[in-house]
């Protein structure tokens, strides 16, 4: 659960003020040379590997003002490039009444041009195959905690919507350069802000997004990811150990009463046993499905379960059948017995294998 130092309005208070009196530094920077530098932090990472334990606090439908909040830890190896592996434990909203959790697991892979991932409660029991990276089951790509924000590098993100440097400030992770995009214009104007920490070899310590309604001068801020506490991985390359994610929902009427937004998600994330650039091999990126579970390939189109039973297994319990059966037995009826049971199991193995697809 996020603590009081990471209250948004606190937060957002104190960087207005910060900002207006560290206005007169921001000349001190060289736009073009603390682009480079963010883009030379981001090449020195190719391949990351990470564990996390979260608190992802999400509205109760039909009750704003109250939260779940879901526990969850993971395992993960992602390429900035794209290839990504997630293993991940945790809650999900419950079925029986409001407030309640359900446990739940995932596993997942993207091999740069499919998802391939296996999901249930205590046991894997639903399958899915797709085109679409964002079908990973995570709640945040830990690259939006590093080098990204909505999916592209930073430095492709400014050289996109260009911007300048409003202000340097100061904050516990030492001086920061704040860089704000140009709005984009369309109904509603949005702009992106960077806090970039040159003590952290330039690394971007904050991001977030705003929007503008017209004929208003508020602009509200509705996503931001801030990282705090870094540590130096390896050298010249720094990454949080804690992160908070935030999301908001935005309307006009916000802009006209001058009301904080209502808050959509938060998920405050502990990151741990970072590692840079790991060697990483093809199988890292692939796995079979589990047995028996319902497979839906929006790649295909189709829907289909796996087999309940291996063919490797059933050789396997024959094998013991034939094992117990050798030997001579004294008693007869045993012996029937056995190989009813044998054949119990493989009739039931037979049926499972024979159920295999449906559309």
């Amino acid at each position: 659960m996020a603590t009081n130092k990471y209250s948004g309005a606190a937060f957002s208070m104190l960087l207005v003020i910060s900002l207006h009196a560290a206005h007169a530094k921001e000349s001190e920077y060289n736009a073009s040379n603390v682009l480079k530098a963010v883009a030379a932090a981001e090449d020195a990472i190719q391949t990351l590997s990470v564990r996390t334990k979260s608190t992802y606090k999400l509205p109760i439908p039909n009750s704003p003002e109250k939260f779940y909040a879901l526990q969850g830890t993971a395992s993960c190896i992602f390429e900035l490039a794209g290839r990504v592996r997630y293993e991940g434990r945790g809650e999900n909203a419950g079925q029986s009444g409001l407030g309640s959790t359900e446990p739940t697991m995932a596993l997942a892979v993207f091999n740069g041009d499919t998802v391939k991932s296996m999901s249930g409660g205590t046991d894997f029991i639903a399958g899915l195959i797709s085109n679409d990276r964002n079908a990973l089951p995570w709640h945040l790509d830990p690259r939006e905690a590093t080098t990204h924000f909505f999916g592209e590098r930073i430095s492709e993100q400014i050289r996109k919507y260009g911007g300048h440097i409003v202000a340097t400030t100061q904050t516990n992770e030492g001086e920061v350069i704040v860089w704000e995009t140009d709005p984009v214009r369309s109904d509603i104007e949005r702009r992106m802000q960077f806090h970039i920490a040159p003590d952290l070899n330039f690394a971007v310590i904050r991001r977030s997004i705003a929007a503008r309604y017209p004929q208003r001068d508020t602009w509200l801020e509705y996503r931001s990811v801030q990282g705090s506490k870094y540590k130096e991985a390896s050298a010249g390359i720094w990454l949080p150990t804690e992160v908070l994610h935030q999301e908001y929902v935005v309307e006009e009427a916000n802009a006209i009463r001058g009301a904080r937004p209502l808050l959509m998600k938060e998920e405050h994330i502990e990151f741990s046993d970072w590692v840079t650039n790991p060697r990483v091999g093809d199988d890292v990126f692939q796995f079979d499905f589990a047995p028996g579970i319902y497979v839906t390939n929006q790649v295909t189109g189709e829907n289909y379960q796996t087999a309940g039973i291996s063919d490797a297994l059933l050789k396997s319990h024959a094998k013991e059948a034939k094992d117990v059966l050798a030997p001579p037995m004294r008693n007869p009826l045993l012996k029937y017995v056995l190989f009813a049971n044998f054949a119990i199991a493989l009739i039931i193995a037979l049926a499972f294998g024979l159920r295999r697809v449906w559309r």
